[in-house]
């Protein structure tokens, strides 16, 4: 289905617009959705995809290297 002009006009050039014929996302759709987000990663965002890294991890990672440092 080709898309409608005036959902495109404002849009940046990053972006990628889709519509489907019968408006509601297929699997096909949002496979090809997932493919472009995760290309367009990149490692500044992996706070945001790895939440643990930044909340869980890295206090005990220094929890841990002082209690080895004391030893």
């Amino acid at each position: 289905m080709q898309s409608k002009k005036e959902f495109v006009d404002d849009l940046p050039n990053d972006n990628v617009f889709a519509m489907t014929p019968k408006g509601y996302i297929t699997k096909e759709e949002f496979c090809n959705f997932l493919q472009m987000q995760l290309f367009r990663s990149t490692a500044l965002c992996s706070h945001e995809l790895q939440p643990l890294d930044k909340s869980f991890f890295k206090p005990l990672k220094v929890k841990w290297n002082s209690a080895v440092d004391n030893f």
